[in-house]
């Protein structure tokens, strides 16, 4: 594929704008982010440093430079899609598919490649589509409320979904039943008859999976191995308890939960559960969690205005790129634009730079 190119004036405006406006929106100190960055790292339920240092050194310290000696427009586009990737690794982890800091790393390799990778062209596409910073289809690349999205994760790493519950008596209702409950006790017995080397390994013992919207995969329980046997005869007993696993014989009774994943917001409510919405989960803050991602007012309205200026919008940009092309500067290339546009103009362009904002 023939690569499109830019002059090196502009190569350097892009060198400046990534070098200094990826740090901005990390929200970093220019020359001394590494403290800052190794200190969120540790609190932050889902990054490993050793994955993503090497992500920003390359982003924020090698990348401005190459791109000082790149003319390639192609090179220009995944690096930018090679820092939104790095944006989401930072703001969270249960966003974006798993894991954003996996996807830069293919884009790094491509940057440091002395020829990009169709693949990595491919993702840089699909992260830049739409032309507008923040923005990927129908998803926002920059969350209205990160902070929160980490709190609960550090809450599903803890195991702790009491803050968007009110059932609290329920479950606890339940677990005394569960220590209690002689039939368990006689299950867990046979069970370890029959499969000791198995029953006695340390740690928890995890029931298996049950896939999105509760689609069989790899046809279901097998019984060719004797680990399969196990697994089938493992997983039956949760069924029967409402188990999430075991523990060295202690039963873990499944809690209600809310859980934010890349597609969308999850409640799960467990079969033993009486449910009452109302009374049983904290709404509003489930709604937060939800509308954390950024999300608009939607309504027929609402949805044909914001087509429309989206569309406005694309069209901005490509004729603001063209007068770059065509060196127009202050009031002519505002003028420029509005004539791309078909708007009239009045001499008043705060529009077409609202239109222009990232």
């Amino acid at each position: 594929m023939t690569e499109s190119r830019v002059s090196t004036k502009q190569a350097g405006y892009f060198e400046r704008r990534l070098d200094l406006a990826w740090q901005a929106r990390f929200g970093l100190t220019e020359g001394h982010w590494r403290p800052d960055v190794v200190r969120r790292i540790e609190r932050n339920s889902f990054l490993e440093a050793s994955d993503f240092l090497p992500l920003l050194e390359f982003l924020f310290d090698d990348l401005p430079r190459r791109l000082a000696h790149s003319r390639s427009a192609d090179y220009r586009r995944v690096a930018d899609a090679f820092g939104w990737l790095c944006f989401q690794a930072w703001q969270t982890g249960s966003h974006f598919p798993t894991f954003a800091e996996n996807y830069a790393g293919r884009l790094l390799v491509a940057l440091k490649a002395k020829r990009l990778l169709a693949d990595a062209r491919l993702i840089a596409d699909f992260v830049l589509a739409d032309g507008i910073d923040g923005l990927c289809g129908f998803q926002r690349l920059a969350l209205a409320d990160p902070d929160f999205i980490r709190q609960s994760e550090t809450w599903l790493c803890d195991g702790e979904f009491e803050p968007f519950l009110k059932a609290r008596a329920k479950y606890d209702e339940y677990a005394r039943r569960l220590s209690a409950e002689p039939e368990f006790r006689r299950d867990w017995r046979a069970l370890k008859k029959v499969f000791p080397r198995e029953t006695s390994r340390p740690g928890i013992l995890h029931r298996t999976l049950v896939p999105e919207r509760n689609w069989v995969r790899d046809g279901g329980a097998k019984f060719s191995s004797r680990r399969q046997r196990f697994q089938a005869a493992f997983d039956l007993l949760c069924w029967k308890y409402c188990l999430w696993g075991v523990t060295r014989g202690r039963p873990l009774l499944l809690k209600p939960s809310v859980v934010l994943t890349p597609h969308g917001t999850q409640i799960f409510i467990p079969a033993y559960l009486s449910f009452d919405a109302k009374r049983d989960l904290d709404l509003g803050l489930i709604t937060r969690l939800h509308r954390a991602r950024g999300l608009q007012r939607q309504g027929e309205g609402f949805s044909v205005s914001r087509t429309e200026r989206a569309r406005l919008r694309k069209q901005a940009r490509a004729a603001d790129a063209e007068a770059h092309r065509r060196g127009l500067r202050g009031t002519r290339r505002y003028a420029f634009i509005t004539q791309q546009l078909g708007l009239m103009d009045h001499g008043d362009y705060r529009p077409i730079r609202r239109l222009l904002q990232k």
